[in-house]
């Protein structure tokens, strides 16, 4: 993974608790088109180490960050050429997770059979996530 992010090939960062104890990841990887070109779009990773710190918030505040940097916020923040689609893929029975992803904006363009369980594919543009900054 550390050479993937020295390549721009993913962008990795740590999630705090308030006290500053790493508690979690986010991430966005499988940048296309690949460097040397600059991403377009990228795929969301989120993970929370702690169950017992699940739907406390955490997960949702990591991805509203990492969307933000993604998409470069109106004074020039974030990536030098923002993204244009951040996309996620979850599990079908992973409805918290659904709903947590639909809170920041994310919203369902398909569903796939993979063996046993069903993976829900999720997306949301720029345009979108500014649209919905303009109304907040």
């Amino acid at each position: 993974m550390l050479e993937e992010e020295g390549t721009g090939e993913r962008a990795g960062f740590g999630v705090l608790d308030e006290r500053g104890d790493l508690i979690g990841s986010a991430e966005l990887y499988d940048l296309h088109p690949p460097p040397p070109l600059p991403a377009r779009i990228g795929t969301l990773g989120v993970m929370i180490g702690l169950r017992s710190l699940w739907g406390q918030g955490y997960g949702r505040e990591a991805v509203m960050a990492l969307l933000g940097w993604a998409f470069g916020g109106q004074q020039g923040e974030g990536r030098e050429v923002p993204l244009s689609r951040v996309r996620l893929t979850t599990f079908g029975h992973n409805r918290r997770a659904q709903r947590a992803f639909a809170a920041c904006g994310f919203r369902e363009v398909g569903r796939s059979q993979a063996g046993d369980h069903t993976d829900v594919h999720m997306e949301i543009t720029r345009g979108e996530w500014l649209d919905a900054r303009a109304d907040a």
